[in-house]
């Protein structure tokens, strides 16, 4: 579904870092614990402090209550771009609905794509 959007945006995927809160895949497709995201956070803090993004797309709400420090619904989440400072660097975030949400309910495809688009014009990278 990603590889699909940035295709349809005019990015091809290599253009794009993209990483996980998680490094594996809970039981179950279940969401995340608390302690699986306090252990691999270090690993993603890791990265952002390595590639040092201007701009970052969260997909999920777990990833992006983390990387906002807060605990709002995905509905508020994905309705507007903030500046964040991650690691002593401004960034911009925007958050759009995980890729899997999307299989699942297809209504917000296309919150999903208008989220993909922002985040690509943003880091210039749309066409």
């Amino acid at each position: 579904m990603l590889d699909k959007v940035l295709k349809e945006a005019g990015v091809d995927r290599s253009e794009v870092f993209i990483c996980n809160l998680v490094r594996c895949r809970p039981p179950d497709n279940r969401r995340p614990r608390k302690d699986e995201i306090e252990t691999c956070s270090r690993f993603l803090e890791s990265e952002l402090e390595t590639v040092k993004p201007k701009v970052i797309c969260a997909l999920g709400q777990t990833v992006a209550n983390r990387l906002l420090g807060n605990k709002e619904r995905m509905t508020e989440l994905v309705k507007t771009d903030r500046l964040v400072n991650l690691g002593g660097v401004d960034v911009r975030l925007f958050v759009a609905y995980h890729p899997a949400a999307c299989l699942y309910q297809r209504k917000n495809l296309s919150s999903f794509r208008k989220s993909i688009e922002a985040s690509l014009r943003a880091a210039k990278l749309k066409r």
